[in-house]
């Protein structure tokens, strides 16, 4: 493959901003040995881009968090760059719900991952869960309510009526989830690494839970709270090999269970106290593996998947259910989806390269013209 000028876009609006930070390097690192040059893009919390210096110094371990950058519009920055494709690495709002993926189609730039209908798509929780269990996956039943009703709420009793009054609406929902059923887990409908999410025991938990879930996006997400085992599947798309293999979909032949050190696996305890733990290959039998991959395969299939994605299964003993699916995982030195692939035989380094590969396929297919495509085949040789 020729070498790439490859813009590392990372930081972002969301509170994972310095878990990008340390993605980025990890990826940076990786395209280096590749031979690929790295132009760090570095976005502040209020998503405008930052000088090339800050962005290198970021890279470097010199800079740990932008706060505002004071730059013009992120939009004319990109179209004003030269670079041959786009990696995201913003994980959270901004990188993973489609927007940074608009702006690049916009400038017509190739990007990896997931398309825009794709990222929006599974960064809506609910939305997710209702498209795959209409088609037959198995999820948590769920519900949904708008952050605004939560917030009109003036006090408690209110907040009991209204539920009284909507409780018909729990109970004849697709997922016909049980709304007195203690405990429940809350957690904003789009938000990432399990920020703003309370496990409650009664009905005054699940009001202030709601009450802080509602400041976090336009839609909280109630679901039944179980003690599962977390079973994760890495997952990618090959489509630009399919006249030689004769496959789309590249599932890790490994799968991680995730072993977390507190009550669940929460923000805190992924990457504040650093605690929990991860077990590659998971403890399972080989039916169950079978399944977690089947069902990976399915749901990114289903969603319209290209790229690479995390899937994550919450194991208990009523089955397995898909949890959720991070189409931009962590790349960081303990993240699951880069190590997944490397217990399968692949590592990093061939992972970075079959994604961006795979990113400048994608856009030549998204443009669909030959001359795009020539463009494409011309990188591999």
């Amino acid at each position: 493959m020729n070498q790439c000028r490859v813009a590392l876009i990372f930081g972002g609006p969301s509170s994972e901003h310095q878990i990008s930070f340390l993605s980025a390097r990890t990826i940076a690192q990786a395209l280096g040995d590749l031979g690929h040059e790295v132009i760090p893009v570095l976005v502040d919390f209020n998503c405008h881009i930052t000088s090339l210096e800050e962005g290198e110094a970021a890279l470097k371990g010199q800079l740990h968090e932008c706060i505002e950058a004071q730059r013009g519009s992120t939009l004319a920055m990109l179209a004003s760059m030269d670079f041959d494709i786009a990696w995201p690495v913003i994980h959270g709002t901004f990188g993973e719900d489609g927007q940074l993926q608009g702006m690049l189609e916009a400038i017509h730039k190739p990007y990896v991952g997931c398309d825009v209908r794709a990222s929006a798509l599974a960064f809506d929780k609910f939305s997710t869960k209702a498209l795959l269990h209409a088609c037959g996956i198995p999820v948590l039943p769920a519900f949904c309510i708008d952050s605004r009703e939560i917030q009109s709420w003036d006090d408690f009793e209110c907040f009991k009526c209204a539920f009284e009054d909507r409780k018909v609406y729990f109970e004849h929902s697709a997922f016909q989830l049980n709304w007195k059923a203690f405990p429940m887990f809350v957690k904003p409908n789009a938000a990432g690494s399990s920020v703003g999410c309370s496990a409650v025991a009664n009905l005054e938990e699940l009001y202030t839970a709601l009450q802080s879930a509602a400041k976090l996006g336009d839609r909280v997400l109630i679901e039944p709270a179980c003690h599962p085992r977390e079973v994760e599947c890495a997952v990618m798309s090959v489509e630009y090999s399919f006249a030689q293999t004769q496959q789309i979909i590249k599932v890790a032949s490994e799968v991680g269970e995730i072993i977390p050190a507190a009550d669940f696996y929460d923000f805190q305890d992924k990457y504040v106290d650093g605690d929990a733990g991860l077990l590659i290959p998971a403890n399972l039998s080989d039916e169950l593996k079978g399944q977690c991959q089947r069902l990976a395969a399915l749901a990114f299939n289903t969603l319209a998947m290209s790229g690479f994605a995390r899937v994550d299964f919450f194991l208990t003993p009523e089955g397995l259910f898909l949890n959720e699916i991070n189409t931009l995982p962590g790349f960081t030195v303990i993240s699951m989806f880069p190590k997944l692939f490397e217990a399968s035989g692949q590592g990093l380094n061939a992972t970075v390269q079959e994604i961006l590969i795979e990113g400048l396929f994608q856009h030549a297919k998204r443009r669909n013209t030959l001359e795009n495509t020539k463009e494409f085949r011309g990188h591999l040789t």
